[in-house]
């Protein structure tokens, strides 16, 4: 879903994968932004370490880090 889009529907919250990074030892958020904490998580398929953000009115809560081998 598009930002235009989610401020039309009156959706505040949304949730952002990231991947981690090992040149910039950093993770690195992911363009898409999912509705869904659970299927934010679903698309971690890849091998390798990933943390999902929350992002809401009040401003951002990163979660635990999580690994997919």
């Amino acid at each position: 879903m598009k930002p235009h889009e989610r401020r039309r529907l009156g959706k505040t919250t949304y949730y952002k994968l990231a991947v981690w990074d090992d040149k910039n030892i950093s993770f690195r958020d992911g363009k898409r932004a999912y509705d869904d904490y659970e299927f934010a998580i679903l698309t971690a398929v890849l091998p390798g370490k990933y943390r999902i953000s929350e992002v809401t009115e009040e401003g951002r809560k990163d979660f635990p880090p999580f690994e997919v081998e």
